[in-house]
């Protein structure tokens, strides 16, 4: 299954265990109700302000949501870090420096800049990218996980 495919069917789940309708999952997460229905549908991954607002809502892990993980334990959200501090943990950790990352992940200088001034969260789609190169967790990239 890949990670759209799972994505939808733990969203689904949680929806249903919930009773939410797609208007009221919208109105808690601050969205659209057109964008809660093109998740649901399978249209696209959802955008990070997205994901993270479901992981609060619901209470579990991002890894758990994308299907990284098969364990929901939710993550500590009193702990949170911002995206451009946990990567510039990530570069340190990894010894990578900015040109390193731009080169190995194809990124542009502008991109990785307003990453690392936080002036820019990443797509999922980058996001997954950056895990499987740091070898870390989604929620660790996030800045709600250890």
């Amino acid at each position: 299954m890949d990670i759209l495919s799972v994505f939808v069917e733990r969203l689904k789940e949680y929806i249903d265990e919930r009773g939410l309708s797609v208007s009221s999952l919208a109105k808690k997460i601050n969205t659209s109700r057109a964008t809660v229905s093109a998740l649901t549908n399978g249209a696209h991954l959802p955008s990070t302000e997205v994901l993270l607002s479901l992981v609060k809502l619901f209470e579990c892990s991002a890894d758990y949501l994308l299907g990284f993980t098969d364990n929901p334990n939710a993550v500590d959200f009193s702990k949170t870090d911002s995206f451009a501090e946990r990567l510039k943990k990530c570069m340190t950790e990894n010894g990578i420096s900015e040109y390193r990352l731009r080169i190995d992940q194809n990124l542009s200088g502008s991109v990785t800049y307003r990453w690392l001034a936080g002036k820019a969260e990443p797509t999922v789609e980058s996001l997954i990218k950056l895990k499987s190169y740091f070898g870390c967790s989604f929620d660790y990239l996030l800045g709600i996980g250890n």
